[in-house]
């Protein structure tokens, strides 16, 4: 069996997967990918009524398949008319370059609606939109550029459009960190990302000082994130937004938190003195359960996402000070709580014993 996908002017719909299937033959199924010319051909295993639907043509209709076509037992040939219309896209950076296609956001609107009937996120080189649409096209290179077009589809067929990235507007942006007691953070790590429609892409750092950072950051809102800790712990990161002026008079003001950890060692009670790294259990602290725990045996550091039993493990979950409750849950275990008063910039031990069920 032989087909073309087209659109009703005749236009060829390409590299376009067509799926086809027999509904009285279980199993009996496959896929096809359209040429350059939207035609696509299929070896039936036996003469019978079969069944081809064009996939990836979600923006039509906001579903994941398009409209089905039969082809009976006779017929060997077909036409597949599509009521829509094939945007072209082609991609430039902003020299004027051609790229291959970029990932981006489509969000498709039918014709006088502002009402988002269907959203495609993928690398795009084309789309199949109603006749008519509004197709708004949004690209960001983390490096600083920015495709955010408005496109508006043809009554039908097939029409090219021109995507050039261009940089996105940067104006100088200040960040000033320090501890809640007021003392300023000394090292840490920090982000800033534009919020604005079309602008969300990185700011760049220039400076970086005990206290405050420097940076080239998308004029209008943004998300500061930053963290006074070490990275490999968990947790600890704040999120502020602020604005950043054209004029670039913009200053940030965050305030961090000082955490402090704890050291957790499972014990039986039926054993003080057991070790066993074979040991799984379910660790937290109110609604955070822990991820990591570090040992080390033999001269050798080991991480995992288990804590054995018998062993002092630092837990790398950063916590806020004060009384903390700790909830320990393992399968043949009776459920076990310990009191710790956590201290900020410390570790401090804890102890759970455990008994078995």
């Amino acid at each position: 069996m032989q087909g073309r996908l087209e659109l009703r002017d005749g236009s060829p719909v390409p590299a376009c997967e067509v799926s086809v299937s027999c509904p009285d033959l279980r199993g009996s199924h496959g896929d096809v990918r359209t040429d350059a010319d939207g035609r696509f051909a299929f070896c039936r295993p036996q003469p019978a009524a079969w069944a081809a639907r064009p996939m990836g043509v979600s923006l039509l209709d906001g579903g994941i398949w398009g409209p089905m076509f039969a082809f009976d037992a006779a017929n060997t040939q077909g036409r597949m008319a599509l009521d829509a219309a094939l945007l072209e896209l082609r991609w430039f950076d902003p020299e004027g370059r051609e790229l291959l296609p970029q990932r981006a956001v489509a969000e498709v609107r039918r014709a006088g609606s502002d009402a988002v009937m269907a959203q495609q996120n993928d690398e795009l080189a084309w789309l199949l939109v109603p006749p008519g649409a509004r197709v708004t096209i949004t690209s960001t290179m983390r490096s600083g550029f920015v495709v955010a077009e408005e496109l508006v589809a043809p009554a039908g067929g097939r029409q090219r459009f021109d995507l050039k990235f261009r940089p996105v507007p940067r104006a100088p942006f200040r960040v000033e960190l320090t501890w809640s007691d007021g003392k300023p953070v000394d090292q840490f790590e920090c982000h800033v990302v534009g919020l604005e429609p079309g602008a969300e892409v990185a700011g760049q750092r220039t400076a970086q000082a005990p206290g405050h950072c420097e940076w080239l950051a998308p004029i209008g809102q943004v998300r500061i994130s930053a963290c006074g800790h070490p990275g490999r712990f968990d947790g600890g990161e704040i999120e502020a937004d602020a604005i950043v002026t054209a004029d670039g008079s913009g200053v940030a003001k965050v305030v961090l938190p000082r955490l402090g950890r704890i050291a957790l060692t499972l014990r039986d009670t039926a054993a003080a003195d057991r070790i066993d790294d074979e040991f799984a259990a379910e660790v937290r602290i109110g609604e955070v359960e822990f991820q990591h725990f570090v040992w080390t045996a033999d001269g050798t550091e080991t991480t995992s996402s288990e804590p054995p039993l018998g062993r002092r493990l630092e837990t790398l979950q950063l916590l806020p000070p004060g009384r903390h409750e700790v909830v320990v849950e393992a399968t043949g275990w009776l459920p076990a709580k310990a009191t710790v008063d956590v201290v900020a910039d410390q570790v401090v031990d804890v102890v759970v014993w455990l008994q078995k069920r």
